[in-house]
């Protein structure tokens, strides 16, 4: 190309893997100021499952009564589990009660309408 010393090395490589269909680059402006380079990291990805860790606390707690060992250490998991169900418990009561709210203010709602349109 005639205008190779215009370009920078990564448009240069860019030109390359392209090949023969490029013609025309798009026009860069003069600047003061170099931009930075894209900055990359490494994410990895994890996932919590409360049901699998339940479960192996739970065999855990079994395996330890089987070979007779006390485990002192599930009177803690215990009350944790106790108390991740009551909160569970509470949740579905409460959302079952909104439910029944909701749909008894719309029944009124819809009487009240019929009843000034009629």
């Amino acid at each position: 190309m005639k205008h190779d010393s215009l370009l920078s090395n990564q448009d240069k490589s860019n030109l390359e893997k392209m090949g023969k269909f490029v013609t025309m680059l798009i026009p860069r402006l003069p600047s003061l100021f170099k931009t930075p380079p894209h900055r990359t990291f490494e994410f990895n990805t994890r996932y919590y499952d409360a049901d699998k860790e339940e479960r192996d606390s739970r065999n855990a707690q079994i395996k330890a009564n089987v070979e007779g060992r006390p485990n002192n250490e599930g009177i803690g998991d215990r009350v944790r589990q106790s108390f991740r169900r009551q909160v569970s418990a509470r949740r579905n009561t409460s959302s079952a009660q909104s439910r029944v709210r909701l749909i008894s203010i719309l029944a009124i709602l819809v009487l009240i309408t019929y009843l000034l349109l009629r």
